[in-house]
C-alpha cells in the first residue's frame, strides 16, 4: 500500500488506558505512564489523574507525582479518606512535610490523622540525619535573600518550604531578624506555617522595628480585616482613577 493510502485512526482513550493498564500490571512503569499520558492528552479525568500520579510515584517521580496531582487539589484533600492519605503520602515522599502537615485535618478518621503525623515524624528525622549538611547549607543560604532576584527568592523559598519544620523555624528566624529582606518573603514564610499553630514566638524587624511575632496566633488566611479594607480602599481609588487603576 502506498504510503498517501494508510489511514492513521485516531488513538482511542479506553484502547490506550487499557493497554497501559496491563503495562502497570506487569510492573512497566514507564510504558504504563506513556499510555497514560497520551490518553490523558485526548481527555482529562480524575481517574486517569491517580492512575498516572500512582505511576510516577511508583517510579519514585515524586516532584513531578505532586505537581500533577495537585490539578486535581481539592478532589485530593476534600476525599478525606484513603484519597487524602495517598496525596498525603506523596507530599512526605517528596520532603514536603510542613505541606504535609498543614493538610492532615482534611483526613475525617482520627486513626488516619495519627498514622500520616507518625510518618511525618519518622521521616522528618530520617531525612534530618540523611541530609544534616545539605539541611545546614539551606538554612545559611537563607541570608541570600538579601540579594536575591525575585525568581531566585522564591525558587529559595521554595526550597526552604521541604525542609524538616526544625530547620524551617531556624532558617525562619533568621530571615525575620534580617532588616534588608523583604517583607513579602518574611510574611510567605510565616503564612506557609500559619495552619500548624506553633508555640514559638520569634524576633521580626519590620520596617526598622522590632517585633515579637507569636507563630501560634497567626492568621490562617490572608484575608485579615486589615487586607479587606485595604482591598475596599484600593479598589475604590482604581474607579475613581481608572488609569491608575490599569497600570496597578
Amino acid at each position: 500500500m502506498a504510503q498517501a493510502d494508510i489511514i492513521n485512526f485516531p488513538k482511542n482513550y479506553r484502547t490506550l488506558i487499557a493497554k497501559g493498564n496491563d503495562y502497570f500490571d506487569a510492573k512497566a512503569w514507564t510504558n504504563a505512564l506513556d499510555c497514560y499520558q497520551q490518553a490523558y492528552d485526548l481527555k482529562v479525568t480524575l481517574s486517569l489523574n491517580i492512575l498516572m500520579v500512582t505511576t510516577l510515584k511508583r517510579l519514585a517521580k515524586y516532584s513531578e507525582a505532586v505537581a500533577l496531582a495537585e490539578e486535581y487539589l481539592d478532589q485530593y484533600l476534600n476525599e478525606g479518606h484513603l484519597r487524602t492519605y495517598f496525596y498525603l503520602v506523596l507530599l512526605v515522599d517528596n520532603h514536603e512535610f510542613i505541606q504535609a502537615q498543614r493538610f492532615v485535618s482534611y483526613l475525617v478518621e482520627t486513626k488516619h490523622q495519627e498514622d500520616i503525623s507518625k510518618l511525618i515524624q519518622l521521616r522528618s528525622r530520617r531525612y534530618t540525619q540523611h541530609k544534616h549538611e545539605f539541611i545546614q547549607a539551606q538554612i545559611k543560604q537563607s541570608f541570600a535573600l538579601v540579594n536575591d532576584t525575585a525568581a531566585q527568592a522564591m525558587a529559595q523559598i521554595q526550597t526552604l518550604k521541604q525542609l524538616p519544620l526544625a530547620a524551617y523555624l531556624k532558617a525562619l528566624a533568621i530571615i525575620l531578624d534580617n532588616e534588608f529582606i523583604h517583607p513579602l518573603y518574611k510574611t510567605e514564610l510565616l503564612s506557609f506555617i500559619a495552619p500548624l499553630k506553633i508555640d514559638q514566638v520569634l524576633t521580626m524587624t519590620w520596617f526598622g522595628s522590632k517585633r515579637q511575632v507569636a507563630l501560634s496566633t497567626l492568621p490562617e488566611t490572608y484575608q485579615t480585616a486589615t487586607f479587606l479594607q485595604a482591598q475596599t480602599a484600593l479598589a475604590t481609588a482604581f474607579d475613581q482613577d481608572p488609569v491608575i487603576g490599569e497600570k496597578a
